[in-house]
């Protein structure tokens, strides 16, 4: 079985950044955030049924990659970002992504203590904290890091929390 990593956070706080240089360090699989590539062919502003489709698609995509992959594999995203994300946007999810479980072996937050920069999906210049606490309350009873700092110090921060993972698999 492999080992499955998931970075997560609020908008512009470092998420694919971190998650293309630890698949670049550990030369693996990498699952993209589907919203993104989903939202910019979009001719119109997203709705709410919207996002039940990005979170099937997020999740036929892990599900893919995970067949390709030998020992880990990073995603750029998950599930529980789509429910953070409708709440916050529609006061509302889909129970459909509630169905959707998710299995990671540890989840990587990025708190946002970088620098806001402009992208047209974004929509949250303000209010990062905010939305960073709700990450915190929806991953209490799960193992997660809080990742900050510049860009080297995530990623060794990350690669320890990873390396231990991939001890304890050794052993077994």
């Amino acid at each position: 079985m492999i080992s499955k990593f998931v970075i997560t956070g609020p908008e512009c706080s470092g998420k694919s950044t971190l998650a293309e240089a630890l698949a670049k360090t550990y030369n693996c699989y990498l699952v993209k955030e589907f919203a993104r590539d989903f939202l910019n062919q979009l001719d119109r502003s997203y709705k709410y049924d919207d996002l039940l489709n990005i979170a099937k698609n997020q999740y036929a995509n892990e599900k893919k990659m995970e067949k390709k992959s030998e020992k880990i594999l990073f995603c750029d995203t998950s599930i529980h970002t789509i429910k953070i994300w409708s709440h916050d946007k529609f006061n509302k999810c889909h129970p459909k992504i509630y169905d959707i479980k998710e299995n990671y072996k540890h989840y990587f937050l990025c708190y946002p203590d970088i620098p806001w920069e402009y992208d047209p999906l974004r929509e949250n210049p303000k209010d990062r904290n905010r939305i960073f606490n709700i990450y915190l309350e929806e991953l209490k009873n799960k193992p997660f890091t809080i990742i900050k700092g510049s860009i080297n110090t995530r990623i060794e921060n990350a690669q320890k929390i990873i390396n231990q993972y991939l001890q304890i698999k050794k052993k077994n």
